[in-house]
């Protein structure tokens, strides 16, 4: 059994040393073709094909006519994973072995008269008159839009030169989906078509994002550590970058600059934090509020609080506060070195 597994290793050994490929079958993806409109593109038209089942796998379609896979584009790429997709599609790889495919994408562009009888009905009106929303960017623009939670006309985004071909292309009735793959100032967003063929087209294309909104700018230049004030800074609409999220002035006033913030700049989210209006081991006021009902007692802060945080205290007084983890209880921080406990009442509809 030892001796058979030897052979069998220095058989795959040896073919690999003479450069001999088990593959039965090769598809050899061509740099650039043209091909004649009105004709379906299939796979020998993009690549070379060899091997003892050459003629049935070179007359896979890829597209029923080459003029519907371009559109308006002179060229457009086929690429070596959508001819591998059409295979799998059409064939049964157990009869035809293994195939070896080579080459990344082929350039395909028509020989002939740009407007063919087949691209007049794939495309009724040149692209400057298609309507809104024909296009894939439309479609790309407006998934971005849900995604950040902005209308429409409050998105701007900007595309690599390199995206433009397939951001030009119609959708014309085809399935497309638009799954964005991150969220921040620049975005990778994967691009699905499927076409009457059968085919499925996948891109990815990248653009940088920015939002219209309404956000803080300082009015003069904040220190680090320093409390902001309304005089601190103006509201204002503006274009800023996806990622960038400016507080409400109410929630600005009082905070303390955790780095300087120059003149004119935004004030983000992440430039400020609330003061702490409690320290840990510092004794607060705490309220117990039922109904009409207002109770007050001092206890000591286990952690530091800000305003509107939840926070854990134990009281001052009794035997259960001088048991580790005894009488503990959660109050919310309402202003400096005081918490407020909230308790239903019965007449509230609480527990009794």
């Amino acid at each position: 059994m030892i001796q058979r597994a030897v052979l069998c290793i220095g058989a795959l050994i040896a073919l690999v040393v003479v450069g001999v490929s088990p593959a039965q079958n090769s598809v050899s993806v061509r740099d650039s073709v043209r091909v004649v409109a009105g004709a379906p593109l299939t796979v020998v038209d993009v690549a070379k094909v060899e091997g003892p089942e050459a003629a049935s796998i070179g007359s896979i379609e890829l597209a029923p006519d080459a003029a519907l896979l371009l559109g308006d584009t002179r060229w457009q790429t086929v690429t070596i994973d959508e001819v591998r997709a059409s295979i799998d599609e059409h064939a049964e790889r157990g009869s035809w072995g293994l195939i070896r495919f080579q080459g990344k994408a082929c350039s395909v562009g028509l020989t002939g008269p740009r407007r063919a009888s087949v691209v007049a009905k794939a495309e009724p009106k040149p692209e400057d008159e298609l309507p809104p929303g024909a296009r894939v960017r439309d479609w790309v623009v407006a998934r971005l839009a849900r995604t950040l939670g902005v209308s429409r006309d409050d998105i701007r985004v900007t595309f690599r030169e390199g995206d433009q071909a397939v951001l030009r292309r119609p959708v014309l009735g085809r399935p497309v989906t638009i799954v964005p793959l991150g969220a921040s100032r620049t975005v990778p967003v994967r691009v699905r078509m499927y076409e009457p063929s059968g085919a499925i087209r996948e891109d990815v294309v990248r653009g940088e994002i920015e939002v219209r909104r309404r956000v803080l700018r300082a009015s003069r230049r904040i220190g680090r550590g320093s409390a902001l004030t309304l005089a601190d800074m103006t509201e204002e609409t503006a274009w800023v970058a996806a990622d960038v999220s400016s507080p409400e002035p109410i929630d600005a006033e009082g905070g303390i600059a955790r780095r300087g913030i120059e003149a004119g700049s935004v004030i983000r989210v992440a430039d400020i934090e609330r003061p702490i209006l409690i320290k840990r081991g510092e004794l607060a006021r705490v309220h117990c509020v039922s109904g009409s009902l207002v109770l007050e007692c001092e206890a000591r802060a286990l952690t530091d609080g800000r305003l509107g945080e939840t926070i854990e205290f134990e009281p001052t007084l009794g035997r259960q506060s001088r048991r580790p983890g005894g009488a503990r209880f959660a109050a919310t921080v309402r202003g400096s070195g005081r918490a407020v406990v909230e308790v239903a009442s019965r007449g509230s509809g609480g527990k009794e």
